[in-house]
């Protein structure tokens, strides 16, 4: 290695040396296994974490920047490496070289004392001694007897729960374990559906119902598929579906997921009501049926992150004005009751807030979809979905809008869009 890495590892305390070597000894091979033991049991000359970083089988400078950044030795990071502490964070979000599980238990033995690292010991071992009672020395030991394995902390976690009863530590322990982002791992990431709406019939039932052509939609279309094409997905346009058509469509489609897919995205585009879209057919459909199906009636996508996003107006019926009193259509719904555990995992984007219209431009497409695919594309490496949702919003309020009122005056109009969620952990998008 250069002197860069001689001069870091020189400006660490002792205590940071055995976590370096903890976390160094993550990557490693053979007989530097374990020296770094034996390191982290008696520090040593620091020629032990010189020879075990030069032979490790991976980038030196990555391990090096990602073994900083676990440790928080950002000062350190940006004097001797050149990185500041931004950077480091979008570049080791999820891990590269030192895996989760490492990761956790690092953070897990910046929680725990020397002396509760002893109780941990003599639980599983009785009768056993060691040189040193530090928790990485405790850790690693634990490991090289297989009591800890890979992604399996069940008899530590035991240990503290049942005999020690720490609770503090027990605490520490799902929390360094508990991955705080959904995984995004599989290729393609699961599927991505468009059910886009451009033309309408008339629906017999109420002719006074008349919808017009979404001029603009194409655009919107074509750019969305490309987005998540981009993003990794598998994309399915399905233009001008009927009420019917769109819950047996949609049936079949999640029907199909299966555990080799991350998360699933649901994108409609169509003139809307309040809590609802129109179909092909004109008939009503609830945004709600839609999330019956997708949360409730779909254990395919149970604990998996579902992305919704609605271009429709959200205004009072189309009907209203002109149907005189006569009360609307019926919203197609259901009223079962649920476990609310399905409803988790989700986040949907809206246009438009209730009781508002959304615009299209005809040439440009849609004021929302082309703000939301933009700050997608800008910003899917710094930030999660959540995050992203809230720079939508800003676009969208930020954007004047020039129509014409009754086909004759131009005036500036303006468009508030929407996000919720419900989502347990932060959701970050991936490129291909």
């Amino acid at each position: 290695p250069s002197n860069d890495y001689v001069n870091i590892i020189e400006a660490l305390s002792e205590t940071e040396k055995r976590q370096f070597a903890f976390l160094l000894y993550s990557v490693s091979t053979g007989l530097h296994k374990n020296s770094l033991c034996e390191f982290v049991n008696q520090p040593a000359s620091i020629e032990v974490l010189i020879s075990a970083l030069r032979a490790a089988p991976v980038s030196k400078d990555t391990l090096v920047r990602e073994i900083l950044y676990i440790m928080k030795k950002f000062a350190l990071l940006r004097k001797e490496m050149h990185v500041c502490k931004r950077h480091a964070g979008l570049e080791f979000r999820q891990p590269k070289v030192i895996s989760e599980f490492w990761k956790s238990l690092a953070q897990f033995c910046n929680e725990c004392l020397d002396e509760e690292a002893k109780k941990i010991y003599e639980c599983l071992l009785p009768n056993q001694q060691m040189m040193s009672w530090s928790s990485e020395a405790v850790l690693l030991d634990l490991i090289e007897r297989g009591i800890i394995q890979e992604g399996d902390v069940s008899k530590l976690r035991d240990c503290l729960q049942k005999d020690l009863e720490i609770h503090e530590l027990r605490y520490a322990l799902n929390a360094a374990t508990e991955k705080n982002y959904y995984s995004m791992t599989h290729s393609p990431h699961g599927r991505a559906v468009i059910l886009n709406h451009n033309s309408f019939i008339v629906d017999p039932e109420n002719l006074a119902l008349q919808l017009g052509e979404r001029r603009g939609s194409k655009k919107d279309v074509a750019d969305l598929e490309k987005l998540w094409r981009d993003f990794d997905f598998s994309v399915s346009v399905l233009n001008d579906l009927t009420l019917e058509d769109i819950e047996k469509v949609l049936r079949q489609v999640l029907d199909e997921a299966s555990d080799a897919s991350d998360a699933f995205v649901l994108v409609i585009l169509s003139h809307g009501f309040n809590g609802g879209f129109y179909t092909h057919d004109s008939k009503k459909c609830s945004l709600e049926r839609i999330e019956q199906i997708l949360c409730d009636e779909t254990e395919a996508l149970l604990n998996k992150p579902k992305i919704i996003c609605v271009q429709a107006c959200q205004v009072e019926d189309f009907e209203s004005a002109s149907e005189q009193g006569r009360p609307p259509g019926p919203v197609n719904s259901t009223n079962k009751s649920k476990s609310a555990m399905g409803r988790a995992d989700r986040i949907k984007f809206m246009s438009t807030i209730p009781n508002h219209v959304s615009y299209r431009d005809p040439e440009n497409g849609s004021i929302f979809i082309q703000h939301f695919i933009k700050v997608l594309r800008k910003y899917w490496n710094e930030c999660s979905l959540q995050d992203m949702g809230t720079i939508i919003n800003n676009e969208v309020r930020r954007t004047p809008i020039l129509v014409r009122d009754n086909g004759e005056e131009l005036e500036w109009k303006d468009q508030v869009s929407e996000v919720s969620y419900a989502l347990t952990k932060n959701l970050y998008l991936k490129m291909r």
